[in-house]
């Protein structure tokens, strides 16, 4: 390699040539092992660039002058007689990978890692009381029914407040075996609906047209923030109303029994396991007899 970056001549005027000459070799030299370029490869975009910045530019012959990123961009995006646009693009590739070597003070350190979320805890049972509490409190039946179907459907179903105020009468599937949402948007899927609030749905369903929203129903459109408004419109109860806090009780919930892992984030719209780990720390620990059981009978 030495050999041949030392007997290197290229085609420019001897005068300018050896001008540069032993800053190129040297920076070549010093990148050809490094990189994963041989230096016959370097040795030619290096020396139309470094002569373009000094003859023409007169920038010194110092590599944290010459070898930056802007410069870099200057000299690609100049038409070079005789080259074709896709060599002149692999040259500036090259000497962009020459760059950290060269002038590593421009290379931005690398940040560390940002912990993982933590996840939104959910709800105790004294707190998801009180948010029953909280929808029995609002003013008029047509408000308590539409905080109820709020609470059905992220307690209950695991619904965001965004697929709440989608949900249509349709998307409700009442039969002997229960209740079963369809699921619209951008992560549509069909989910059963928890026992305990079963009773919600029927009664919300029972008079609505089959293209009518489920919650707040009249409504003619479903603007983003509907749940939102609703919410704050709505007299404070002792627990804060969240949406995601409620949904992620629904999921602790499911993780704390039996579960199919792959129904579980079919149902709840992921496909990211990420997701359902920020949430185990929030899942009871079992006997280890209990878990030994439950292992035994799949």
């Amino acid at each position: 390699m030495s050999d041949r970056i030392d007997s290197y001549r290229p085609q420019l005027d001897p005068e300018h040539w050896a001008a540069i000459a032993p800053f190129v070799r040297q920076a070549v030299r010093d990148c050809a092992p490094r990189t994963v370029y041989t230096a016959a490869q370097l040795l030619n975009p290096t020396t139309m660039f470094v002569d373009w910045c000094h003859r023409v530019h007169a920038v010194p012959l110092v590599r944290e002058e010459i070898f930056t990123p802007a410069r870099i961009a200057g000299f690609c995006g100049l038409p070079h007689e005789g080259l074709e646009p896709s060599t002149i693009g692999n040259y500036g590739t090259r000497l962009t990978g020459m760059l950290t070597i060269l002038n590593p003070s421009i290379v931005q350190p690398s940040r560390p890692p940002r912990p993982p979320s933590g996840g939104v805890p959910p709800y105790s049972a004294a707190e998801e009381q009180n948010l029953w509490i909280w929808a029995d409190a609002q003013g008029g039946p047509a408000r308590q029914r539409d905080a109820r179907v709020l609470l059905a459907a992220t307690l209950g179903a695991g619904l965001t407040g965004r697929e709440v105020c989608d949900l249509r009468a349709s998307d409700c599937a009442i039969d002997a075996d229960g209740v079963v949402l369809q699921v619209r948007g951008h992560r549509p899927r069909r989910v059963a609906v928890a026992p305990y609030v079963e009773h919600i749905f029927i009664a919300a369903v029972v008079d609505l047209a089959a293209d009518a929203y489920v919650f707040k129903p009249g409504r003619t459109r479903s603007p983003e923030n509907t749940a939102s408004n609703f919410l704050a419109h709505c007299t404070p109860g002792r627990t804060v109303v969240s949406t995601q806090r409620a949904r992620n009780t629904w999921l602790v919930r499911q993780l704390s029994g039996p579960v199919f892992i792959k129904g579980l984030m079919e149902a709840w719209g992921i496909t990211d396991f990420s997701a359902i780990a920020r949430l185990l720390q929030f899942v009871p620990d079992r006997a280890e007899a209990e878990y030994f059981a439950q292992l035994r009978d799949l």
